[in-house]
């Protein structure tokens, strides 16, 4: 029974490490977006930016929308704060309409973007510097300005 569980725990383990696949310091992935929900659309190249992954039945998705907000108005012109979903517009906007969230919100093109960021459970976010580099991946619960500030120099 014990060696059952143990395999049974060395293969949930090693999909886990799968989707931790992104490399500090390495290129970022292609953010791919089928549509953006605003008329305004982010400048991708160059700049740095912040993409956060989300899902409406996630209650810490929820949750960080406050908290990708403030940092929208912390670092306006300087990042871009980026919500990307896999979802529909229609399961997406009653989070965000009405809220006055300014940060960019796109709906994923046929999931490419969680694939090629290797997103496999939500929240997750990644910080990409201006030269594109990965320079921070995790919860945004857990991000702080210092960490920005670090990635803008």
């Amino acid at each position: 029974m014990k060696t059952l569980l143990f395999g049974l725990f060395f293969l949930l383990s090693a999909f886990s490490v799968q989707a931790q696949r992104l490399v500090i310091g390495e290129k970022a992935p292609e953010v791919r977006v089928a549509k953006w929900t605003s008329a305004a659309v982010p400048v991708m190249s160059g700049k740095p930016f912040l993409i956060d992954f989300f899902h409406s039945s996630n209650n810490q998705c929820v949750a960080n929308l406050v908290k990708l907000n403030i940092f929208h108005g912390n670092y306006r012109g300087k990042v871009n704060v980026i919500l990307i979903s896999r979802e529909e517009h229609d399961k997406v906007a009653p989070f965000l309409e009405g809220k006055g969230y300014g940060f960019f919100t796109g709906l994923d093109d046929g999931g490419k973007t969680f694939t090629n960021y290797g997103v496999r459970f939500v929240p997750f976010a990644a910080l990409v510097d201006t030269k594109g580099r990965l320079v921070w991946t995790g919860n945004v619960s857990a991000l702080t300005n210092e960490i920005i500030d670090k990635a803008l120099k």
